[in-house]
């Protein structure tokens, strides 16, 4: 989003001015705005969903103590439902749930491991990292072939396509369904 919006004031600039000088100067100062607001959202969004697992940690504690069976059951049911067989299960919950009650049932319920978090401070420096990283070949297009609208669109497109399909094939996505 905030790099579609530094696109399109580098293209409003653009039609405003031929001063490369002023369209570099207006193209780092979004791209600095971008990397900040992504990175201060990256790092409230991680620490919400630190502060959500801490929650979902103390619920289950108290679960555990007022109505232990109740989660027992809950974990048995759970892997039975993924396929295993009742014995098994009852004897995998068993196993699991002497060894560390709160690790299994919060893994099996909720989806996460106690005590691996995401550290919010990483993921807001990954996001200064990486806004910055995407907006600066768009921002050299635009800056360095404004006398030459078609090149500068072009390179753009490219450059965005470009981004796109590595993000695909980074993220394992297939291109086309």
């Amino acid at each position: 989003m905030a790099l579609s919006l530094l696109l399109v004031s580098l293209s409003v600039l653009t039609g405003a001015t031929s001063n490369n000088f002023a369209i570099f100067i207006s193209g780092i100062s979004g791209m600095l705005a971008g990397t900040v607001s992504m990175a201060m959202g990256e790092f409230v969004s991680v620490n919400t969903q630190k502060d959500s697992q801490r929650h979902a940690i103390s619920l289950q504690k108290a679960a555990l103590n007022s109505a232990y069976d109740n989660e027992f059951n809950t974990v048995q049911h759970k892997l039975m439902g993924d396929g295993i067989s009742t014995d098994l299960a009852h004897q995998a919950t068993k196993e699991m749930m002497t060894k560390d009650p709160v690790k299994t049932t919060v893994r099996q319920k909720y989806g996460f491991n106690v005590g691996e978090y995401t550290n919010p401070l990483s993921a807001a420096i990954a996001s200064m990292i990486s806004f910055p990283t995407g907006s600066i070949l768009p921002l050299l297009a635009i800056t360095m072939f404004q006398s030459h609208p078609n090149s500068s669109t072009l390179s753009l497109c490219d450059c965005l396509g470009n981004h796109g399909i590595h993000g695909c094939q980074l993220g394992m996505h297939r291109l086309v369904e």
